[in-house]
């Protein structure tokens, strides 16, 4: 994660789910507060009880505690104490996140007998009863860690029985090219060292942000959090063998990063947290937040102060905050949009295009369009999963040597299978024009492939050639001629 202090770091998120819980399976609310921001007027808030009193704050989490050199932390928390015992005092929720992108972790500099005595003794000063590990980096593939945090857990539950303990970690929406998605494979390990170890977590929270370019397929910011939370559920389910869908998800919680991102071209704007709120409502996500309180306000001034986003003072929180309610399923339905990929200028006449909606409640439901006009499919509710199959693409009329995919080949964005939200859900559905080209495809460019100069890969039916090595570097994106300085030259069109 990042830390935008006054001056744009790389900025960090942790989460826990709410000392005093309002419910089971109830969605929480604890936006970050910057702990160094603390005391600072020209933050939207300076304080918790200012937040309150400004916005009718409920739950924060601070960030971050790492060590001061061994097995010490610095005075971020004890600097606020009297703010965090009036907030509690007067009905609020605080929770303590240690580790983050920045620093040294605690883990590494304590044993576990000396991290449960730090953290015993924080709480027992601040009265808190939530704490959260942010892990991520370097550390995050630190089996020792694991080990040292699971212990720690353990033993500070057997103080506190009722304490809530979470565990923040990267997460990433379905690749459109290579599939994936949720937590890497260091990520699910942490969770499953501790499901192992017997420490207990009530919470896993997923860092929805700064994706990277290779993951924008048109989505939006708010359908690729969806896309990383489901796949992180999916995840979580042979670890936990023992709870049910349900259960499972109030187990997830997710943190956006509000407003522009650190990564250019990403942007979690309002309408992305009114989605991500619906989504959470939906499917019973147990715990939400976002980075960060101080940045909740319109203006266009530095990353770290202001969400740079159409928006105004706190709606992001307004909205986030509809999440902690209970939601009532409406009626929804599927908008259908031909899109193509190809020479569109061979299609002389416009197929009839039929998509099947397989749904969780409202069952098989199907619709029969002819471009340029949409497709509708309706009598569907918000709420349920919908898989979606184009079963028939019959009556085109293409140029000589010109035709389109089969229907089997078709895709959906966003993918199949679709949440659906109430009200209208607009989806595209996309068809190759396959001729006028006798290339074969080379293998598809992967992300994760590192390529020399002379390797060739394809994506989206196109060649290419690398000019030296590279990797992560999209050649659809990252491609020119002789001397351009790209790393990939186009070499045309193939099947």
């Amino acid at each position: 994660m990042k830390i935008l202090r006054s001056t744009v770091l790389r900025s960090t998120i942790g989460i826990a789910l709410l000392a005093s819980a309002a419910s089971a399976g109830a969605t929480q609310l604890a936006p970050y507060f910057y702990t160094w921001g603390y005391g600072n007027t020209t933050y939207a808030v300076s304080s918790l009880m200012d937040a309150r009193n400004k916005m009718g704050l409920n739950g924060a989490t601070l960030a971050f505690v790492v060590s001061a050199g061994g097995c010490t932390v610095d005075n971020s928390i004890s600097n606020m104490q009297s703010d965090i015992v009036a907030f509690q005092n007067a009905g609020g929720r605080v929770i303590i996140s240690f580790g983050g992108a920045n620093g040294t972790y605690l883990e590494s500099t304590c044993t576990a007998t000396q991290l449960t005595n730090l953290i015993d003794g924080m709480l027992q000063t601040t009265g808190v009863r939530a704490i959260d590990f942010d892990v991520e980096g370097g550390q995050l593939g630190n089996s020792a860690l694991n080990t040292t945090r699971n212990a720690a857990i353990k033993a500070l539950r057997l103080k506190y029985p009722n304490l809530y303990v979470s565990l923040t970690l990267p997460s990433v929406p379905v690749h459109p090219s290579w599939g994936g998605g949720g937590l890497d494979h260091f990520g699910v390990a942490a969770v499953q060292s501790a499901a192992t170890a017997g420490a207990t977590l009530d919470i896993v929270n997923l860092m929805t942000m700064d994706f990277g370019g290779s993951y924008h397929d048109g989505s939006t910011m708010g359908q690729l959090t969806q896309s990383a939370a489901t796949a992180a559920v999916a995840q979580l389910a042979p670890i936990y063998p023992g709870k049910t869908n349900a259960q499972l998800w109030a187990m997830l919680g997710i943190t956006p990063m509000i407003g522009n991102n650190d990564v250019a071209g990403e942007t979690f704007t309002t309408a992305d947290a009114t989605a991500v709120t619906q989504f959470a409502q939906q499917k019973g996500v147990g715990h939400l937040s976002y980075w960060a309180l101080q940045r909740d306000r319109p203006g266009s001034g530095p990353l770290g102060e202001y969400s740079q986003v159409p928006q105004s003072i706190y709606q992001f929180y307004n909205t986030f905050k509809l999440a902690t309610g209970t939601v009532t399923p409406l009626p929804a339905s599927i908008t259908l949009t031909a899109v193509y990929s190809g020479d569109t200028s061979k299609i002389t006449t416009q197929p009839n295009i039929t998509v099947q909606a397989s749904c969780s409640t409202s069952g098989s439901k199907s619709a029969t369009f002819k471009p340029p006009a949409s497709g509708s499919i309706t009598g569907l509710v918000g709420g349920e999963s919908c898989t979606l199959n184009e079963t028939a693409l019959a009556g085109a009329v293409l140029a000589a040597g010109y035709s389109l995919s089969a229907p089997s080949a078709a895709t959906f964005t966003p993918a199949s299978p679709v949440y659906l939200f109430n009200g209208a859900n607009a989806i595209n559905v996309g068809n190759k024009v396959l001729g006028g080209s006798t290339t074969t495809c080379q293998p598809a460019w992967s992300a994760t492939t590192v390529y020399t100069g002379g390797n060739k890969a394809s994506r989206n039916n196109v060649n290419y050639t690398a000019n030296w090595w590279t990797q992560e570097q999209d050649p659809a994106t990252h491609n020119g001629a002789s001397g351009s300085g790209q790393p990939w030259t186009s070499n045309g069109p193939c099947q």
